[in-house]
């Protein structure tokens, strides 16, 4: 008895199987339409009765002003070798339009000429190339010319309207030359530099500007590349009518 009844309760759930199958892909085939969505109309849905849904994408041919271009034929440029190949063709020009060092030599002296005034003593002369320097650090050359005469135009700095000497500037006030600098770019901190680099040569190289690379690289505000450029343009002493230094 108990076997027969176990039988019917299959045969009677195995229809129910067989319908609620039906029922799903009837559903399933009435839920495939297109949904237009403007440039999202490719995407379709399909209903399966073992994994649900499955999404069907298909590229359009063009959408809204735009058009998509599908490429899978051409190889991928890589760029890493694209900035190597424009790295070494600059490195090449670089190389062929070299300058020689008399060259570059003679293109900073035009540059800095207004500051190697022969007129002036030697001393004046390097201490200006000095300041110069300091004041040239992130800052246009006409900028800094501009703030030597402006330097130069303050009696207290520059008694004679000419020489500039580090005496006077060590003794200027710091306030007055951050304004007398406010047109040039770090004003505080190279108006810092030029009074503290003004009692250096005073106290540790007893007034004497130097002009040796690790000399200058004492300098506040003073760093290789400045020390080179100063060295550069630095006229010698025999340039002024004085028996040069063995």
């Amino acid at each position: 008895m108990n076997d027969i009844a176990v039988a019917t309760k299959v045969e009677k759930k195995q229809p129910l199987l067989a319908k609620n199958q039906n029922n799903g892909e009837s559903a399933a085939s009435g839920t495939r339409k297109a949904v237009d969505l403007g440039i999202f109309d490719a995407f379709r849905f399909s209903g399966s009765s073992q994994k649900g849904t499955d999404l069907q994408i298909k590229v359009p041919a063009s959408s809204t002003g735009t058009k998509r271009k599908l490429e899978s034929g051409k190889p991928r440029v890589d760029q890493k070798s694209e900035s190597n190949d424009r790295n070494s063709k600059k490195r090449k020009k670089k190389t062929t339009s070299s300058e020689t060092l008399e060259e570059m030599r003679a293109r900073e002296i035009k540059k800095w000429g207004r500051l190697r005034d022969l007129n002036l003593s030697f001393e004046s002369v390097k201490f200006q190339i000095v300041i110069g320097a300091i004041l040239s650090k992130q800052t246009q050359f006409p900028v800094v010319l501009k703030a030597v005469q402006t330097l130069k135009a303050e009696k207290d700095i520059c008694p004679d309207g000419k020489s500039l000497l580090p005496k006077q500037m060590a003794r200027c006030d710091e306030v007055k030359l951050r304004r007398l600098l406010s047109f040039v770019h770090y004003n505080k901190q190279k108006a810092k530099h030029l009074i503290q680099t003004a009692k250096m040569v005073l106290e540790r190289f007893r007034g004497i500007v130097p002009t040796l690379q690790d000399h200058l690289l004492l300098l506040p505000g003073i760093g290789p590349m400045l020390s080179s450029v100063v060295r550069t343009v630095t006229p010698k002493k025999s340039e002024f009518g004085e028996p040069s230094e063995q």
